[in-house]
């Protein structure tokens, strides 16, 4: 899934397409949007690589050639089976 964000004096907004200087938000893009990340936006391939990589710890990443940043956000998740182990889990301890 793909997103689209513009920062401006009012803060972030949402915006329906890609435009100069706007934040992508990219969450398992698949195939065609990972394609149409680096060909048609023109974002660096190692970046996308790399923001796939599950081993990636939370960083930024800079490149001045292409006047690209890459900040990649670990923060745990949980799907819904676990998500209900962990309620069980606290409930019997109540």
């Amino acid at each position: 899934m793909l997103e689209y964000y513009k920062t401006s004096e009012k803060g972030m907004t949402r915006i329906g397409q890609p435009e100069t200087g706007c934040w992508i938000n990219a969450i398992a893009p698949t195939e065609e949007e990972r394609d149409f990340l680096t060909k048609n936006i023109g974002v660096l391939q190692e970046f996308v690589k790399s923001s796939l990589d599950e081993e990636e710890s939370s960083h930024v990443d800079y490149d001045d050639d292409f006047d690209q940043t890459l900040v990649i956000v670990d923060y745990p998740s949980m799907n819904k089976i676990d998500i209900n182990k962990a309620l069980s889990s606290c409930m019997a301890m109540l």
